[in-house]
């Protein structure tokens, strides 16, 4: 990564994603299928996060493999102002 970028990264321990269902992750209301489960949500948290870390001109990714967890990342660029 370049030293003009800041990386922050969100790792978990869960489920995992599967590769069929990793392009509607971020889709508005999307639970993939998990909306039976106890786990609390809506499916929007990750929505939002997108649209506000493109905003701010980064990137929102994620890694994921099946019973091994996910590791969510932003990407955005350092501000150099000067004063």
């Amino acid at each position: 990564m370049p030293n003009d970028k800041i990386r922050i990264n969100v790792v978990d321990t869960g489920p995992g994603i599967n590769e069929e269902k990793q392009t509607s992750l971020c889709e508005p209301f999307n639970r993939l299928g998990m909306e039976a489960l106890t786990i609390p949500g809506r499916g929007i948290g990750l929505t939002i996060a997108k649209q506000l870390t493109e905003l701010m001109g980064g990137t929102l990714g994620f890694i994921s493999n099946p019973d091994q967890g996910s590791c969510f990342y932003i990407e955005l660029q350092i501000s150099h102002s000067q004063k």
